[in-house]
């Protein structure tokens, strides 16, 4: 059930995050950075199952990791627009975290495409990243974060997703599509990007053009 979410389970970038929470020394905002298809959204998935998680360590077995990679725990608020978001936007975003969370210790608030935001609703968020709630975390997903204002990135721990080897992107598809022959040439046509990887599996076209290119 939890197959695709292997390859982001065992990159640095979850383990760093991981090693922090353990360690005490989490911080309360994160921007992770990178293109479409990267894994940013699996990330902060895994990083909210984390935070989360009864045994502490992102089991991704006990109902709380199961919630939250469904999105549905209480505690784990996904916020993404089709548009830019707005200071309106941000203000619902910020009075959410104010209130305790339901079960967890923390609230995570996960900000999709937040290189969209305004500089008004970036600022909105700012006072709430300089005296941040106790219990909550906040994840800014966003292409690149140069796109951010400079005052909320210094204010965020930033997580680069870099890109993946062929080999691993490679297991990544065998465990999502066993028996498929085209695993090996999608994973070094991927460039790194696993979400390339899976759609050169599904989207038949896509082989077509690639072709075409060569």
């Amino acid at each position: 059930m939890y197959e695709r979410y292997q390859l982001v389970l065992h990159s640095r970038q979850f383990e760093d995050i991981r090693r922090s929470f353990l360690n005490g020394r989490a911080a309360h905002a994160y921007i992770i950075e990178g293109p479409a298809g990267a894994g940013k959204r699996t990330l902060s998935k895994l990083a909210s199952a984390l935070i989360v998680c009864r045994e502490k360590r992102a089991c991704l077995d006990c109902p709380d990791c199961r919630r939250a990679l469904l999105g549905v725990h209480p505690d784990v608020h996904l916020y993404s627009s089709e548009k830019r978001i707005s200071v309106k936007d941000m203000r619902g975003l910020i009075e959410q975290s104010a209130l305790k969370p339901y079960e967890a210790d923390y609230g995570v608030y996960i900000v999709e495409n937040a290189h969209t935001a305004t500089a008004e609703a970036q600022n909105c968020l700012l006072k709430t990243l300089e005296e941040p709630p106790g219990d909550s975390i906040f994840m800014l997903l966003a292409l690149n974060a140069g796109q951010l204002l400079p005052t909320v990135r210094s204010r965020c721990r930033l997580v680069r997703m870099t890109g993946f080897s062929d080999e691993l992107i490679f297991r990544q598809l065998q465990a999502l599509y066993p028996g498929e022959e085209k695993c090996r040439q999608a994973a070094q046509m991927a460039g790194g990007n696993i979400g390339r990887g899976v759609a050169l599996i599904e989207k038949r076209e896509l082989w077509e053009l690639a072709a075409l290119a060569e």
